[in-house]
């Protein structure tokens, strides 16, 4: 192993005339760049010699920061490159950079492109993790060569966010993922896998001077032309719609260097892609859908808390909103207001929670501060706000994020909240009552290149409700434990990573009675030929629901990943446990498999088929039975255009005879779309689509009910 280095210092210097971004690393372009060639892999090896160089060139100009990869490899056509969409290259070789503008080693811009300049985005909090949802405006081109490949990045300055000064000085590293067997992560300067502050170890970029952010303006018209079809009956005809045509807005403006304020006037939410389906059978819990629209995703990790208190699903449509986001010195903020002309109200239990429909415009809000605290600790405060008619919804509250030594760390939250519930006739529980709850949690993390463990305590009380949030349970205490021992393979040996946890859980209600304990003992293998995962784990649960004590619980499962050749993989999971039929307060026994397989021959096409099944059994037998089958097709025409299609279904067989109600014993749904991208950047762009839904039952063949045809169009303005 190589001796551990130092985070090393880069100084670039001012080019005269700009980088033509084109992929091809011309020697007269970026004469006096910065050459950067020293990396080391540092997984699965720990900061051991490279297989392959990489060069790195650096340099700038008043607009762009120019980063040029030159890849060398010694087996170029084991190179895995293909077309994709946006944020689309994780199944390639890549190269990538971290900029750490502010130099805290608490953020990070991250720009990553594969072989052909296909680009992915995102930001990196030491504390929240990876956003993959932010998307910003920059350029970039790759190709390959006999030699291995290329890749060149501009990054616009006014694109990013930096201290408004004359001489900047940033934290920066620079990967190489070299994708053989389970793949190499190469990076700039060594990494301790004992600090698990991984910005912490970035390097330093010293020499761009004369830049500014600027007012960052941008602006951003849409178009949306959108008929839909629809059938009142099944027997009945389709009945076509009318073409209902409108405009929309967002714009996003720099208050200060590193401030943002962004609106938007009848935006368009439309998703392109379908949420896939859930299966809402003996389900106790209201399910959980991530959030993919632009407004929403843009600047989500400044009003991330340990507890999720924002859940912008549950703005489900809005006529406009505001946001304002950013940090200045030690502070970050973020301010949310939206109107909405729904209200859906998710009313959680101990056991059980349920979302009821309400037709009634509201107003959601949401404030977040958080203020740096030494080098590496983080205190914030957290507000948000929903009403409507007769109807209002408060949180306050206060974080705390505390390293105590590059291993250790503390997390602690604590929520209060009152809400006042209307007076109206759809539920019992609009009374016009008024509650209020607290919420505590609190953990201890450490990490280590051997050992891991934590510690996690929460608790809800029966009155605490996040309106704005996901929290679907409440009257609870939850205390559990995880040790987990690894070993490394470190590049050398027949496997990349041995591990084996143990955790254990504890959960009653406030009044001390038991909701459900376990442990489990699992086991990992990494192995470098094939890319191969492979987990087991074995687990026993005691579980009570309405004051009975259900058998002990027995979970096995296994989970097995292999990539056999390098445009093809595969995931199978079986899970095979004791469980308890909600419905009929019994005993069950329940199997769930799972498979998924991704197909990507050649460049331009991309195949993906994911199937689950799942199944319960009770003392009379099935209870009920449910297939879903979730498939997408994508071709790229270039790396600009391309055609996708998505088909999905869910199966579900179930015994009427096991029921205390009236079901089905068939019921099917199925749903369709086909979408045609034209994407210049992640802003500019032109969708032409078509999507329908259906469904069957004992008395109803499968029927699509309706369908909708759409046009998008919407393009991204900088002054």
């Amino acid at each position: 192993m190589l001796t551990p280095l130092l985070a090393a210092v880069f100084t670039v210097s001012l080019i005269s005339q700009p980088v033509q971004v084109d992929g091809k690393i011309d020697p007269q372009e970026w004469a006096g760049a910065t050459l950067i060639d020293s990396f080391v892999e540092v997984y699965p090896g720990e900061n051991i010699p490279p297989a392959v160089r990489t060069e790195v060139f650096l340099t700038y100009d008043r607009e762009n920061l120019y980063i040029a990869f030159k890849c060398h490899d010694p087996e170029p056509g084991e190179i895995l490159a293909h077309y994709g969409d946006h944020d689309g290259t994780s199944s390639d070789d890549w190269v990538s950079v971290f900029l750490d503008t502010f130099h805290d080693r608490r953020r990070a811009f991250y720009f990553e492109c594969n072989p052909l300049g296909i680009q992915y985005d995102s930001t990196q909090s030491e504390t929240f993790g990876s956003d993959t949802s932010w998307d910003t405006l920059w350029d970039s081109s790759g190709r390959l060569t006999p030699e291995g490949f290329e890749v060149e990045m501009a990054i616009p300055f006014k694109s990013i966010r930096f201290p408004n000064a004359d001489r900047q000085t940033w934290g920066i590293t620079l990967q190489r993922h070299y994708l053989r067997g389970t793949g190499h992560n190469l990076e700039s300067r060594p990494q301790d896998r004992n600090n698990s502050c991984y910005l912490c170890q970035e390097d330093t970029l010293e020499g761009i001077e004369g830049v500014r952010p600027g007012k960052n303006i941008e602006v951003i018209p849409t178009v949306t032309a959108l008929r839909s079809d629809s059938r009142d009956d099944p027997s009945g005809p389709m009945i076509g719609g009318d073409i209902d045509t409108e405009g929309g807005l967002t714009a996003s403006m720099g208050l200060t260097s590193n401030l943002t304020l962004s609106g938007t006037l009848n935006p368009d939410f439309s998703q392109v892609e379908a949420d896939a389906f859930q299966l809402n059978v003996n389900q106790r819990f209201a399910l959980y859908f991530s959030e993919k629209r632009p407004f929403f995703t843009e600047g989500a990790q400044y009003f991330s808390t340990p507890m999720e208190v924002l859940y912008t699903r549950a703005i489900a449509e809005p006529v406009w909103g505001l946001k304002f986001t950013g940090k200045e010195g030690a502070m970050s903020y973020g301010a949310l207001v939206a109107e909405d002309e729904n209200c859906d109200i998710l009313v959680p239990g101990t056991e059980g929670s349920e979302t009821i429909p309400w037709d009634a415009d509201s107003l959601a809000t949401a404030f977040r501060l958080q203020h740096d605290v030494g080098k590496n600790n983080s205190v914030g405060l957290v507000t948000t706000w929903r009403s409507a008619d007769g109807y209002d919804s408060l949180l306050t509250g206060f974080d705390g994020q505390f390293r105590l030594s590059d291993r250790d760390k503390v997390s602690v939250q604590g929520l209060f909240t009152r809400t006042q519930y209307p007076t109206a006739d759809q539920n019992p529980d609009f009374d016009g009552r008024s509650v209020q709850g607290n919420a505590y949690q609190a953990s201890y993390n450490h990490s280590s290149d051997a050992w891991y463990w934590n510690a996690y305590y929460s608790e809800r009380d029966d009155e605490y409700r996040a309106d704005l949030g996901y929290q679907p349970q409440v009257g609870y205490r939850s205390l559990s434990g995880y040790l987990a021992r690894m070993w490394k393979g470190k590049g050398r040996k027949w496997y990349n990573t041995i591990e084996v946890d143990l955790s254990g859980y504890g959960d009653t209600d406030l009044e001390g009675d038991p909701l459900g304990q376990g442990a489990s003992l699992s086991f990992y293998l990494n192995l470098p030929v094939y890319s191969t995962n492979f987990i087991v784990m074995y687990q026993r649960n005691t579980t009570y629901y309405n004051g009975v004590r259900y058998p002990d619980q027995d979970l096995r499962y296994t989970n097995v990943s292999v990539r056999p050749v390098p445009w093809f993989s595969i995931q199978l999971q079986a899970r095979d446990y004791d469980s308890v039929d909600y419905v009929n307060e019994q005993p069950g026994k329940a199997k769930r498999q799972y498979a998924s397989f991704n197909l990507k021959p050649g460049r331009r096409l991309a195949w993906a088929l994911q199937f689950t099944r799942s199944r319960l059994d009770v003392e009379g037998g099935m209870l009920y039975r449910a297939d879903i089958i979730y498939t997408t097709v994508n071709y790229f025409f270039s790396q600009r255009l391309f055609l996708r299609g998505i088909l999905q279904s869910m199966d579900l067989d179930q015994n009427p005879a096991l029921y205390p109600y009236e079901v089905p014993s068939n019921s099917q749904q199925l749903a369709s779309q086909l979408l045609l991208s034209y994407r210049i950047n992640p802003f500019t762009l032109a969708y032409l689509g078509y999507s329908d839904n259906g469904f069957g039952d004992d008395d109803i063949p499968s029927t699509t009910m309706n369908r909708t045809y759409f046009l998008k169009l919407s393009y991204a303005w900088r002054p």
